[in-house]
């Protein structure tokens, strides 16, 4: 791996690179050859409903029947694959100004 130079880009000027890597993504991720992971709303909405649970959250009806609400809206949406974690802290921009992913130093 080689270091490179750069910063997290402004993403307003950067916009249109952003998405043309995420577009790059999603062409190479056509070709993945194992089976992506599943999430469902257990992974999405019970774990963070159990995380108030356990602060002993007041108005966790509320939150149960939101999650309910949500859940019904996107469970019958297409499913593909997702980042995960796409934010300006994952990018770099050189001092070309190129766009890219920041690679995990793990």
């Amino acid at each position: 791996m080689d270091f490179i130079d750069g910063d997290e880009p402004e993403l307003e000027k950067c916009a249109s690179e952003v998405g043309r890597l995420v577009g790059r993504f999603h062409q190479l991720m056509e070709d993945y050859p194992s089976e992506l992971v599943y999430r469902d709303k257990e992974f999405f909405i019970g774990r963070y409903i159990e995380s108030l649970r356990k602060k002993k959250y007041p108005r966790i009806k509320e939150y149960e029947e939101l999650g309910e609400r949500l859940w019904d809206k996107v469970k019958n949406l297409p499913q593909g694959n997702c980042h995960g974690d796409l934010h300006r802290g994952n990018l770099l921009q050189n001092a070309d100004g190129k766009t890219m992913w920041k690679r995990s130093e793990a």
